[in-house]
């Protein structure tokens, strides 16, 4: 007989279980029980990620046991999932039993909900005021502009499920990294995805659209996953606090781990997921 109000099924095993644990019991003050994607299995089948995890939900649904009530409690299960580019390719899934990040990613909703200043402090043992000195608050807009480029090229192969260049990984087309697009490695790309596919030139078009109108509005940084920030963050840290001290090595993942421990999970539940569970909550 379960006492935990929400049985939450999460799709990675690196960050989701500390960011979401914190964030349901420390932000939203909810009893919870949480389950790995990948031990549940489906129809013989049992992995990570978002797929089987909405293929859990789906089966749940299939069989009435989405919701449950106890002698102790009303039970829901609930898929926190990464909205990624789903919803710029249309499959957000409209339901109430699956959240999605409001950034790409797990790992970017970490460092845009986290005091960086405070990581900073902490990852490169520096004072506060030296790291609130070489950390940024827009960080996840800066790389947006700085690889506008290739997001919009991601977003395009996302429209018309072209898979020949992994778009989930760094940019490949700016040189140096966070320097700006090189015209000649964006042709290379573009010529190749253009002939492979009739659509490519109209939907670049309808990319380029988007991002702009996401910059004009300040959303873009919400298309930069977090295995890019984590790198762009250290390197620009590492950077500022060379010019007076020798900085410590830090690794990307680490900042985020460290990120964790200074989210305002408060602040970041009544913005983001409240309201996406408001309709399960009230019940």
């Amino acid at each position: 007989m379960s006492r935990s109000r929400l049985w939450v099924i999460i799709e990675g095993k690196t960050h989701d279980a500390p960011f979401y644990e914190n964030l349901l019991r420390d932000g939203a003050q909810q009893t919870v029980t949480f389950l790995e994607a990948e031990d549940l299995e489906v129809d013989g089948v049992a992995a990570g990620g978002k797929a089987h995890g909405l293929k859990v939900i789906d089966r749940l649904g299939a069989l009435g046991a989405l919701e449950q009530q106890n002698k102790r409690t009303k039970i829901d299960f609930v898929l926190f999932a990464d909205r990624d580019d789903d919803d710029y390719r249309g499959t957000l899934r409209q339901d109430a039993h699956v959240v999605y990040t409001r950034h790409a990613d797990v790992e970017a909703e970490i460092l845009a909900w986290a005091d960086l200043a405070r990581t900073t402090a902490q990852t490169f043992s520096v004072p506060r005021m030296a790291a609130a000195g070489a950390t940024r608050k827009n960080y996840h807009r800066t790389l947006a502009d700085l690889w506008e480029t290739w997001i919009t090229l991601r977003l395009t192969s996302v429209a018309v499920g072209w898979s020949d260049t992994r778009f989930a990984q760094e940019s490949l087309i700016n040189a140096p990294k966070y320097g700006p697009a090189d015209p000649a490695l964006v042709q290379r790309v573009t010529a190749r995805a253009a002939h492979e596919n009739a659509n490519w030139g109209v939907e670049l078009q309808r990319a380029k659209h988007q991002f702009e109108a996401e910059q004009q509005s300040g959303a873009h940084g919400r298309r930069v996953k977090g295995k890019w920030l984590s790198p762009f963050i250290v390197n620009e840290v590492k950077e500022k606090l060379a010019a007076n001290r020798k900085p410590v090595q830090v690794h990307a993942t680490t900042y985020i781990s460290s990120a964790i421990a200074h989210v305002n999970y408060a602040r970041c539940w009544s913005v983001v997921y409240k309201p996406q569970l408001r309709v399960i909550l009230a019940r």
